[in-house]
């Protein structure tokens, strides 16, 4: 828990965090002004009258440091450590790797493309050559659709020769005349 904490310490503004801590000892300074006035109205002692007066004037100075901070703090500068914003892109690409990985394992890139109409060529290409390999008015054939699709596809073709080194003696094929 004390991380997290640290990690949203470490994300605010150094003036932000002036400005807070100098509003919050005005606001300090001031009720301990207010009680001080009320020791000097109830007491009857003077060395108590005294110290009330004293603590007054010192939780005026204090106000008054307090107003000089706030109006220095338009031109203090913040200043980010190299590490800290090494360490903030380091996270920004972690977390890009991270959320694309994940949108190329879940399959939500390939819907997208599809929901966006993005087809790569090589995709319409050989849809093209399938369906002209269905049509019988066409010239080409199965035979063209798995060469195009062998050319276009290392994975497919790996798998190909596989398929074919396992099943050889099964395959018949016609000889040409």
């Amino acid at each position: 828990m004390k991380w997290v904490a640290l990690l949203l310490l470490a994300g605010c503004s150094a003036s932000q965090q002036i400005a807070t801590s100098a509003t919050a000892i005005r606001e300090y300074a001031s009720t301990i002004k207010d009680q001080s006035a009320s020791i000097q109205n109830n007491a009857s002692e003077p060395a108590v009258i005294s110290s009330a007066k004293s603590i007054t004037a010192t939780a005026n100075r204090i106000i008054a440091e307090v107003a000089d901070i706030q109006e220095s703090i338009p031109s203090v500068a913040d200043i980010t450590p190299w590490w800290a914003t090494l360490i903030k892109w380091g996270f920004i690409m972690v977390a890009a790797v991270a959320a694309t990985f994940l949108l190329v394992q879940s399959g939500a890139l390939v819907w997208l493309r599809l929901l966006l109409n993005l087809i790569p060529k090589r995709v319409t290409t050989e849809a093209n050559i399938a369906m002209n390999a269905l049509d019988p008015n066409k010239e080409d054939n199965l035979t063209t659709w798995i060469s195009a699709k062998r050319a276009s596809d290392p994975l497919f073709n790996k798998a190909w020769l596989q398929a074919k080194s396992e099943r050889v003696s099964d395959i018949v094929i016609p000889k040409e005349n």
